[in-house]
């Protein structure tokens, strides 16, 4: 995985190595992916990993370690969203909301 590079098709990857040897006596298990994560994440995401692991503890699973590496990227600039003022006008970042007055279209209510 390189360090530009979308969590999404890591996890996209996996789950398709995962979905082949489902009903093989090999199967891939969440520690096999877990490890396989920590294995393979560039050094920017390793310290988010682990506080990850350590809060979640013996629930830990893949999908937490997802949730946090998008999250990174996301606010790291390397998202391909609109481009907005920065030292190096090449790259471009997602603009992030932080104040929303309007409704949720998930849960309905105001402002969050």
């Amino acid at each position: 995985m390189s360090v530009d590079q979308n969590p999404s098709v890591l996890f996209c990857q996996l789950a398709t190595l995962e979905h082949a040897y489902a009903h093989t006596s090999g199967k891939i298990t969440d520690q096999d992916i877990i490890g396989t994560i920590f294995g393979i994440v560039p050094e920017r995401y390793r310290a988010t990993l682990n506080l990850v692991a350590e809060n979640q503890g013996d629930a830990l699973k893949p999908s937490h370690l997802e949730a946090a590496m998008r999250k990174i990227w996301r606010q790291g600039g390397v998202s391909k969203g609109l481009a907005t003022v920065t030292t190096n006008p090449k790259k471009l970042t997602e603009i992030i909301l932080t104040a929303f007055s309007g409704t949720c279209y998930v849960c309905k209510e105001r402002g969050h």
